[in-house]
């Protein structure tokens, strides 16, 4: 997809949300070096971005080799997420919370969908009456 294109279906996804019309495409626009480059300026500036998972990769800079080895294994349906790096981290409090540490490309993964995820379900959500306590009527099953 080109990228004018990818931009348009990107915008239209939160006006297509609001209407509670079907949003087909994800998958396709997750195929796009666009979104990975997006996706890896959000989480690039993190102080963990080069904290290491339970692999040595990290995310010191975009590479198009990375994002293109993703896609070809989200497409063919072989990307598989590893287990996360465990880490305790001290409390205020004197105790201790357990942390879990993603890989470097399990990160960019998240990161992309939850793109795609915000644009479908935050103008949904923006829209609820504030203090409803969660009684607001669903608009999508």
């Amino acid at each position: 997809m080109l990228p004018n294109a990818v931009e348009r279906r990107l915008s239209s996804i939160p006006d297509l949300s609001k209407r509670d019309k079907r949003i087909n495409g994800l998958f396709r626009l997750l195929q796009s070096p666009l979104l990975w480059e997006q996706a890896y300026e959000d989480i690039a500036s993190n102080k963990g971005a080069l904290t290491k998972g339970v692999s040595d990769n990290t995310l010191d800079g975009f590479a198009l080799e990375r994002v293109d080895r993703i896609i070809t294994q989200l497409k063919s349906g072989t990307y598989r997420f590893h287990p996360v790096r465990r880490v305790n981290i001290p409390k205020a409090n004197g105790k201790l919370r357990p942390l879990g540490i993603p890989t470097a490309d399990d990160k960019l993964v998240q990161s992309a969908v939850k793109i795609l995820l915000e644009r479908v379900y935050e103008p949904i959500f923006s829209d609820l009456p504030t203090g409803s306590g969660g009684d607001a009527p669903a608009t999508r099953p």
